[in-house]
């Protein structure tokens, strides 16, 4: 399940089938409900369980948002983000938190080039993407390469090489807002990122249908 969903992710939401993707999340949902409470917490779990999220998002109905509500309510708010090889993009493009939860987000950089990740205010990505193509490589006291000095990141990891993985742990702004992840090696910002929507209410959020494909 956890290969499969892996691979769905990487595939271009356009070329989802619409007609399918509710009966999946479905499927998800029901695999989900039987996996011990213990167990939700693996990268697995995850995996899957944003499959079955992303599939709703792209349906946008009554049923899919019951659907996503409940897969995310049975685990935990942990995000995982893969870059999609030799694609410069991110595998999942949009996350959805409520106001002021803490949450995690784990990258996976399975390109064959180092990536970043990244979390800028609404607004924000052109400017600072445009500070990081003028930095030089040398570290700054964190480790990290490519992160301008700026109050409009709210978190940022560093450069993680082809093969590796690391984790954000943070807690989402109190200003409900399109805030966006992207990748700040020079030049990346303008096709890799994605978006880090705060919603004061992740229920009635799920509920309006607002949630785009």
């Amino acid at each position: 399940m956890a290969t499969a969903s892996r691979a769905l992710l990487k595939i271009p939401r356009e070329a989802w089938d619409a007609g399918v993707a509710l009966s999946a999340a479905q499927a998800i949902l029901t695999w989900a409900n039987d996996v011990p409470a213990r167990d939700r917490t693996g990268e697995g779990y995850i995996t899957v369980s944003q499959a079955g999220v992303e599939l709703c998002s792209f349906v946008g109905s009554t049923d899919s948002a019951r659907i996503q509500k409940e897969l995310l309510g049975l685990g935990v708010p942990v995000f995982v983000i893969r870059s999609v090889r030799e694609q410069m993009r991110f595998d999942v493009t949009q996350i959805v938190v409520e106001a002021g939860q803490e949450f995690e987000i784990i990258f996976v950089n399975e390109d064959m080039i180092p990536h970043n990740v990244v979390i800028v205010e609404p607004g924000a990505r052109e400017e600072i993407g445009l500070m990081a193509d003028e930095m030089d490589p040398t570290p700054d006291r964190r480790g990290r390469t490519y992160v301008p000095r700026d109050r409009r990141i709210i978190a940022a990891s560093r450069m993680i090489e082809p093969g590796r993985r690391t984790s954000l742990k943070l807690k989402a702004p109190e200003t409900p807002g399109d805030y966006e992840y992207v990748c700040t090696y020079p030049e990346h910002w303008l096709v890799m990122f994605g978006k880090l929507i705060v919603v004061e209410d992740l229920e009635q959020y799920l509920q309006s249908g607002l949630t785009p494909p």
